[in-house]
């Protein structure tokens, strides 16, 4: 589907209740992809999130020329004719408790606890995400690009590289859309 912003709204909230999704962001506009049986959901909470969909044949590709690099943040990165993906999938409540849960037993602050509390409570979710920039090789030659780092050698890196998260509370996803 192709998504176009038309009003404000909690994209990240309508994320959520989705099990996993991909976006795509092109020149040309976003894209959203998410298992054909929920599509039909999908249409109704991106349009309570503010945004129009419409269909489409199939997701952008990358050019073969391209050169992928794995992104540390949902920041804007503007490079012309890049192809920027984002997979994104909501942990379970005990899947994200346990990523969470402080790893030394005395060593904990509130603010940790809290967000704890909030996911066990349902009032917050937490959002896995794996982004991947495809541009062509002259974009990352001489110029520095903070949290992005082109993929060489390890090209499992592009498919299977480490997830990062993200509260639905925190809007990161929706900030990453609207740029």
């Amino acid at each position: 589907m192709r998504v176009e912003r038309l009003a404000a709204g909690d994209v990240d909230a309508a994320l959520c209740l989705l099990p996993h999704a991909r976006l795509v962001r092109v020149d040309a506009g976003t894209f959203f992809a998410c298992p054909s049986e929920l599509a039909g959901d999908a249409r109704i909470l991106l349009a309570r999130a503010g945004l129009r969909t419409a269909s489409c044949d199939a997701l952008p590709e990358p050019p073969r020329h391209f050169v992928a690099a794995r992104a540390e943040h949902l920041e804007p990165v503007l490079l012309a004719g890049a192809v920027d993906t984002l997979d994104v999938r909501v942990l379970g409540t005990g899947e994200a408790a346990d990523r969470l849960r402080p790893r030394h037993p005395f060593r904990h602050r509130r603010s940790d606890v809290d967000r704890v509390r909030a996911v066990l409570r349902g009032e917050d979710r937490l959002i896995g995400w794996r982004r991947v920039l495809w541009a062509d090789r002259a974009q990352f030659r001489g110029r520095t690009l903070p949290g992005i780092r082109p993929v060489v050698f390890d090209r499992d890196a592009v498919s299977g590289g480490e997830e990062r998260w993200t509260f639905a509370r925190a809007g990161a996803l929706g900030r990453w859309l609207r740029t």
